[in-house]
């Protein structure tokens, strides 16, 4: 017996199952604006961060500007302090060697207040080194803090002269004033 075609069922076809998003065919559109949309994130995304720390390396180099600017006002006041102290120092030395002679003594001299070093600071200069801000810098600028941080080496050694012409100048009153005492 044959069965007419009338008669058999149809084949009912199979469920299809729903394909996951990531094995979904895209149209080339859909791929180009995804493309474009996470290129355009990265792009976004890396130029805030350059644009932050932009800002704050330029913070960071103002900040070591002043810190370098308030050492070198500082420095410079204890120098001309020092100058103006040691300036009257001899001159009163020499004023109680001429008045007195070999009899002069330390007590003669109403402006000593002991041997007053000057101490000029540089650590700003220092940590500004350490944290690379003159990497940032013009190079003039670089180099003109460099040179007056080269000249205040230069004071503090002509300093050290300074007390030297001192204690000459007074070496006869300071063994005066000692023996006298005791």
């Amino acid at each position: 017996m044959h069965e007419s075609p009338a008669s058999t069922p149809a084949a009912v076809p199979a469920p299809v199952a729903a394909a996951p998003w990531w094995a979904r065919r895209r149209t080339w559109w859909e791929l180009f604006l995804q493309f474009f949309a996470v290129s355009l994130g990265v792009v976004v995304g890396t130029a805030a961060t350059t644009w932050r720390e932009e800002r704050a390396a330029k913070a960071a180099e103002l900040q070591a500007l002043q810190g370098i600017a308030n050492e070198l006002t500082f420095n410079r006041q204890q120098v001309q302090q020092r100058v103006d102290y040691y300036t009257q120092v001899i001159a009163d030395i020499d004023a109680a060697v001429a008045a007195r002679g070999d009899a002069a003594e330390m007590g003669d001299v109403p402006s000593f207040r002991g041997l007053n070093p000057v101490l000029l600071r540089k650590s700003s200069f220092e940590v500004s080194q350490y944290a690379q801000a003159f990497g940032r810098l013009d190079f003039q600028l670089a180099e003109r803090i460099a040179v007056s941080y080269a000249l205040q080496d230069w004071v503090l050694s002509a300093y050290g002269k300074w007390m030297d012409l001192m204690l000459q100048r007074s070496d006869a009153l300071i063994i005066e004033s000692f023996a006298a005492a005791g």
